[in-house]
């Protein structure tokens, strides 16, 4: 059961990667950015599967295009100023963190941890002003079909359970019943994210109205 959870939680990210691609016609900008960081996140996975030795390396230098791709994401959607520098500012406070510690630690055989936490900390303040900001905005809108929505969702599922999880690592021992949570939440990402890149297929569209 642990060896199909993992393999499912490597292999899930194909799904939302391949269905961005088939359907990039459909895609709205905000999708077509998240394809390109599934592109990345696609190599994350399988190289990091398949070169065990570079698996830390490879991780840690996924945490820069993960945070700048979902960074901007939100920040071209923020309509107040700011906002927009609130968005900016943390993107900035990551990029630099991250560049610090690989010069100060280098890449190689550690998990930065802290940096993972970060990432998840301005990821769900990303989603939590764009609700906000989606609360106060006085145009008529439905959610559902709009793929930033469910992108949104998607992090908020999965980013504030990981940063729990690694902060507060050294509490739970090593249990590998945590590693099939952080799995099965992984796997929800990219379920969720495909959602977001199926909605503005005419035919999910018809039967989302419908819902």
């Amino acid at each position: 059961m642990d060896n199909f959870l993992s393999t499912l939680s490597v292999y899930s990210v194909l799904i939302p990667f391949l269905t961005g691609l088939i359907f990039w016609k459909f895609q709205d900008a905000n999708a077509r950015i998240m394809v390109i960081l599934l592109a990345f996140a696609t190599l994350s996975q399988f190289l990091g599967t398949y070169f065990n030795e570079f698996q830390s390396d490879i991780y840690n230098l996924y945490l820069i295009p993960d945070g700048t791709f979902v960074s901007l994401i939100f920040f071209r959607n923020a309509r107040i100023k700011t906002i927009r520098i609130l968005i900016s500012s943390l993107w900035m406070i990551l990029i630099i963190a991250s560049v610090w510690s690989f010069l100060k630690h280098g890449i190689h055989n550690r998990s930065f941890f802290d940096l993972i936490c970060l990432d998840s900390a301005v990821q769900v303040i990303c989603v939590l002003v764009y609700f906000y900001e989606k609360y106060y905005s006085e145009k008529n809108m439905m959610l559902k079909e709009e793929p930033l929505f469910w992108f949104s969702l998607a992090i908020l599922f999965y980013a504030p359970c990981t940063y729990f999880m690694f902060a507060y690592r050294n509490f739970f021992g090593k249990s590998d019943h945590l590693w099939k949570y952080h799995d099965i939440l992984n796997t929800l990402l990219y379920f969720i994210i495909t959602i977001g890149l199926l909605v503005r297929v005419k035919k999910v569209k018809t039967i989302l109205q419908w819902i």
